[in-house]
């Protein structure tokens, strides 16, 4: 609730349509991403951790193992480096207005993707 949620965006071809199988081509969204693209994804990444709070020192999270916590309050620090096309990028959303952006920014990167693939020999 505190810390939002995330989703991960990844391309495959494979025989079959069951995600994870054995594929030919299995990459996550960044590998089509131009260095523009990139550095857009941490401009709506950290406009989304602006909305997060942390919860109240009663909250059970701060109860537990202070790793833990750690790994907790790193959910909510602003993305400062530079992502790459190999980065593990996962792209968090607090709500409906989030996943709008996200949806606004991906569609026309997921339709190139589609058409590329589809002139391809793949």
């Amino acid at each position: 609730m505190y810390a939002g949620s995330k989703f991960v965006f990844e391309v495959q071809i494979s025989e079959t349509n069951d995600i994870g199988s054995p594929s030919v081509f299995r990459e996550r969204i960044p590998f089509f991403l131009t260095l523009d693209d990139l550095a857009k994804v941490t401009v709506i990444e950290n406009k989304v951790k602006d909305k997060l709070r942390l919860p109240p020192n009663t909250h059970d999270i701060f109860g537990m193992d202070e790793n833990i916590q750690l790994w907790y309050k790193k959910k909510f620090e602003k993305v400062d480096n530079n992502y790459t096309n190999s980065s593990d990028i996962w792209f968090v959303y607090f709500d409906e207005t989030d996943v709008n952006n996200w949806i606004e920014f991906l569609q026309p990167i997921i339709r190139k993707v589609i058409s590329d693939f589809e002139k391809s020999d793949y």
